[in-house]
């Protein structure tokens, strides 16, 4: 106990001390008054704290306006600290005015904006000094234009604050934007230099990065508020961060210590504004500050007017002489290239090119479907591909405002919830033996969906109610011909009772009429990109490291071809030794010798992993191999995809139909009975890494699978006579 008192006592003294520091440093630089309003909203900013959390201990949660959850998307309360905004101007009155509006919508609490006026024309001069005046802001004025550089350096030296932005005056922010950049910086103490996803902002450009050889200005699309656009980027992104080489220098968050220690801008060298940003990138990677890319953020860049393309061009081609001359040319296309080649930052380019899309689903959910209510009959005890489908898509419609319930079997309660721990979703349980309870539980649904072939028997009982089945695959093929698990999935297709179909793929829909003689929708596949995304950290370079593979073992499960998938990872570790990292998950290493799958000197074998662990695992690995039979979506290869991956899995099934079929697939389809097709597929993406990381930027078109969009037509079937089955039509 008394250790323990010291500890504290010594924490209490430390951070004490750092107070009395940063009070002493408000204070010499800024006076007694600017000292004393710190110090109250520093307090006002704790008290703010300590009720946040009491609320949310409450779980109290509200949907706002754009059908999403009110809470930040990190789910975390604020901490206290301040941040300094720096902006300089020269001239260009009608863009600071939109900046500074931006800035009061979007401000918060521990904030405060710091205006450089550097030798603005009287019109502009004027509005700075009123806005201050009228704002109690600071406002430094340069009777003459010193550049953009010296500008700013004398905005930074006149910042006390924790953390400082520097920020263009011809930007427009949106709600989240310094929220998500402060989570990343928060991130990792290296972490010294942070900045947003824009339109126009070379590498950080979202959806396109380059027009006829210059820099795309990329527009907002039609019938989209800038600010909803950047909720649904918020919204839909993962939170990593890509740790880069450069930051654009249009609005850069920087730590308070790494600006102490790698200084300020270099006004000798790159006194005429260009170039001072990449320049002082390249001094925080030398002084060993990271350098990252919040995809939670978002700025509007209406980019500078004030010289011409041509001119433009000229000063950038000036700045990398410069920049060669003092930093080398190897260090800078060492950082560009980690920059430029970023999956992150391709996956954030490609995922960005459905917004529009999110948009006018969330506006047709609203109207049509924002009081329905339904229930998904899932009966999983463990976590699963078919599970994970549902749920995202319940959630994106939870989110969205429709009341959305989960019932499962009251004997999986316990697993379920291990299995899905963060699950955001009531859950309803019902004891299987009593009817008349799950009767109870569908009681009051406007639907209720059954997801499985004995799911859809209990919900072909329920009396009087609006019905769907979700079929995720031909169940029929799970199963020995003739058994009795085969019989039942074939009867879940001929129940009497009227069900709306519907499925992910059109294979399925065609096995389904084939086998069954029955029609059925196709809603299209899905997939939860904020789960499954690349590494922060940019991988395509194996030159100084082994080709991570990563394949599925399950022995479960015979149409994965448990024994097929061994004799593939044995293939590749006879061929290339130390080259290749071999790793499978899906099945314990006891039910793999008891099938006489032996891993030991070929591959590493993980066991059954949760989805979590899967979607970590993902990120390392460079390959991804599916030797399944069929697959009816491939749920785990688009998981890949989407992690930066380059996949190889089976032509037959749904998967090549979500990938193409044309000369550019988004992932090597093979013939999966062929064990040759398959190795000489691994053999291409191993060798020829030219080919890997084309095969890998393509992968990343999966993430415009978002759930949301599945999730509306789903609705729109459901809710619609003209969609409905009576499931004996074929008899």
């Amino acid at each position: 106990m008394r250790s323990e008192n010291l500890t504290v006592n010594k924490a209490f003294s430390k951070s004490s001390a750092s107070f009395v520091q940063k009070v002493y440093r408000v204070f010499r630089q800024e006076g007694g008054r600017e000292t004393g309003r710190r110090i109250l909203w520093k307090f006002k900013s704790l008290i703010a704290s300590i009720a946040s959390r009491f609320i949310w201990n409450g779980r109290t949660k509200k949907i706002d306006d754009h059908g999403f959850l009110g809470k930040t998307s990190h789910g975390r309360t604020q901490d206290v600290y301040s941040v300094d905004i720096v902006i300089c101007v020269h001239n260009a009155l009608n863009d600071i005015q939109s900046c500074l509006d931006s800035l009061e919508r979007h401000s918060e609490p521990y904030t405060r904006i710091l205006l450089v006026d550097d030798g603005s024309l009287p019109l502009t001069a004027e509005f700075l000094t009123s806005y201050a005046d009228k704002n109690r802001l600071r406002l430094l004025r340069n009777d003459t234009a010193k550049g953009y550089t010296l500008a700013a350096n004398q905005g930074l030296r006149a910042c006390s604050a924790d953390y400082v932005v520097l920020l263009n005056s011809d930007t427009i922010v949106t709600p989240g934007w310094l929220t998500g950049m402060l989570h990343v910086l928060r991130q990792d103490p290296r972490i010294g230099v942070v900045g947003p996803l824009s339109n126009t902002a070379s590498w950080q450009s979202i959806p396109s990065i380059e027009e006829n050889g210059d820099w795309k200005s990329n527009s907002i699309p039609d019938g989209v508020a800038l600010d909803e656009y950047a909720r649904i980027l918020a919204h839909m992104m993962p939170s990593n961060y890509a740790e880069v080489g450069f930051v654009n220098g249009f609005c850069m968050l920087i730590h308070r210590n790494a600006l102490e220690d790698i200084g300020l801008f270099d006004e000798k060298t790159f006194g005429r504004g260009y170039g001072e940003e990449n320049d002082f990138c390249l001094r925080a990677y030398s002084r060993g500050w990271k350098l990252a890319i919040s995809l939670q953020s978002y700025v509007f860049h209406s980019q500078s007017k004030s010289y011409s393309n041509e001119r433009r061009k000229q000063l950038c081609e000036q700045a990398d002489r410069l920049l060669d001359a003092k930093h080398g040319r190897n260090l800078k296309h060492a950082r560009l290239a980690i920059t430029a080649g970023h999956p992150l930052l391709r996956y954030g380019r490609e995922a960005s090119l459905c917004i529009s899309e999110l948009h006018s689903a969330q506006v047709r959910l609203r109207t049509s479907h924002a009081d329905r209510s339904l229930l998904f009959l899932l009966p999983a005890a463990h976590a699963g591909g078919g599970s994970n489908v549902v749920i995202s898509e319940a959630k994106a419609l939870h989110e969205a405002g429709v009341n959305v319930w989960i019932a499962n079997l009251i004997e999986n309660r316990d697993s379920f919830r291990n299995s899905y721990p963060e699950l955001e979703l009531p859950c309803c349980y019902f004891n299987l033996a009593d009817h008349d309870q799950l009767a109870w539980q569908a009681k009051g649904f406007d639907a209720v969906v059954a997801t499985h072939n004995n799911s859809a028997h209990w919900a072909a009982c329920l009396p009087d109610t609006r019905l769907g089945y979700y079929i995720q695959d031909y169940e029929p093929f799970f199963y020995p011909a003739g058994s009795k698990g085969w019989y039942l999935a074939c009867d879940s297709y001929r129940l009497k009772a009227p069900f709306h179909l519907f499925c992910k793929t059109q294979w399925t829909a065609q096995t389904l009429q084939k086998e069954i003689g029955i029609s059925c929708d196709v809603i299209g596949p899905s997939l939860d990109g904020r789960r499954f995304a690349p590494s922060c950290l940019c991988r395509h370079d194996v030159s100084s490291r082994p080709i991570f593979v990563v394949a599925m073992i399950r022995v479960s499960c015979k149409r994965r071809n448990p024994h097929l998938t061994a004799k593939i990872l044995t293939s590749l570790n006879q061929r290339y030794g130390q080259r290749v990292d071999l790793y499978s998950f899906g099945s314990s290493d006891t039910d793999l010798l008891a099938n006489g799958i032996h891993s030991r000197n070929v591959f590493t074998n993980l066991g059954m992993i949760n989805s979590s662990s899967v979607a970590a695992l993902l990120q390392k690995a460079d390959i991804f191999i599916d030797a399944s039979s069929f697959q009816a979506m491939g749920l785990t290869a688009m998981e890949a995809m989407a992690s930066g991956c380059a996949v190889v899995g089976p032509q037959l099934g749904g998967l090549r139909e979500i990938t193409g079929s044309d000369g550019n697939p988004l992932a090597r389809c093979v013939d999966t009975s062929s064990t040759d097709a398959i190795l000489d597929a691994c053999r291409l993406l191993i060798e020829d890494s030219n080919e890997r990381r084309r095969q890998i930027d393509r992968s990343f078109q999966v993430t415009r699978f978002h759930p949301l969009l599945s999730a509306l037509r789903m609705m729109d079937i459901l809710f619609d006579h003209r969609s409905l089955r009576h499931l004996n039509s074929a008899e």
